[in-house]
C-alpha cells in the first residue's frame, strides 16, 4: 500500500471486497409502483374484497374466486398456485392451476385462517401489481381484489358494506362507492 493509498484510506485492490447484493425484503410477489403507492380506488378495491372474505358465505367466496381466477393470465395463476403450495400443508393445496382448484384451496386457506389471503398476496402498501385495466395496490392482493370486486356476484355482496369498517376504513363510507 502506497503513501497516499494509506493518507486517502483506500485499500490494495487485491484486497477490495466484492459488493453484495441487497437481501431479499420478503415480499415475493411485489411490484414497484409507477405512482408511489396506492390510489383511493385501489385501496376501495382492497377493502371491498376484505368485506367480501369476512361476511360472504364460503361457497360465495370461492365462486367469485374461481371467477377472478380464470382472469388472471397463466403467470398470474402459476404465482397464486407457488404461493398456496408454498403456505398451505400438502392436504390443502391446490392440485393445478386450473381457477377452480385454486379458488378452492385459497377459499377454505381464509376460512380456516381469518386474514391468510391478505397477508400471503398483500405484499405491503408500496406495491402494484397489474389489475383490470390499470395498477392496483399491494402486489397479487391487488389484482385479485380487482377481479373479484369488478364480478357481478361480488357486487351483490356488497349490501352493507357502506356501513362496513372497511368502507369507513377507505373513505369510502355513506354509499360513496367511488364508482364501482
Amino acid at each position: 500500500m502506497g503513501f497516499l493509498d494509506k493518507l486517502l484510506g483506500r485499500e490494495p485492490l487485491q484486497q477490495q471486497r466484492p459488493q453484495q447484493p441487497p437481501p431479499p425484503t420478503g415480499e415475493p410477489y411485489a411490484v414497484p409502483s409507477p405512482r408511489g403507492g396506492a390510489s383511493t380506488e385501489d385501496e376501495r378495491a382492497i377493502a371491498r374484497y376484505t368485506y367480501l372474505l369476512r361476511t360472504a358465505d364460503p361457497e360465495d367466496i370461492e365462486k367469485v374466486h374461481a371467477e377472478a381466477f380464470a382472469k388472471l393470465t397463466p403467470e398470474q395463476r402459476q404465482m397464486v398456485l407457488q404461493r398456496l403450495t408454498d403456505d398451505l400443508p400438502a392436504s390443502e393445496r391446490p392440485r393445478s392451476d386450473q381457477p377452480a382448484d385454486l379458488a378452492r384451496s385459497a377459499t377454505r386457506a381464509e376460512i380456516s385462517r381469518p386474514g391468510y389471503l391478505q397477508g400471503a398476496f398483500g405484499g405491503g402498501r408500496g406495491g402494484g401489481g397489474m389489475g383490470m385495466g390499470g395498477m392496483i395496490a399491494g402486489s397479487m392482493l391487488g389484482t385479485i381484489a380487482g377481479v373479484v370486486v369488478g364480478s357481478a356476484l361480488a357486487d351483490m355482496m356488497l349490501v352493507g358494506y357502506d356501513s362496513s369498517p372497511e368502507a369507513h376504513e377507505a373513505g369510502d363510507a355513506n354509499g360513496d362507492f367511488g364508482g364501482f
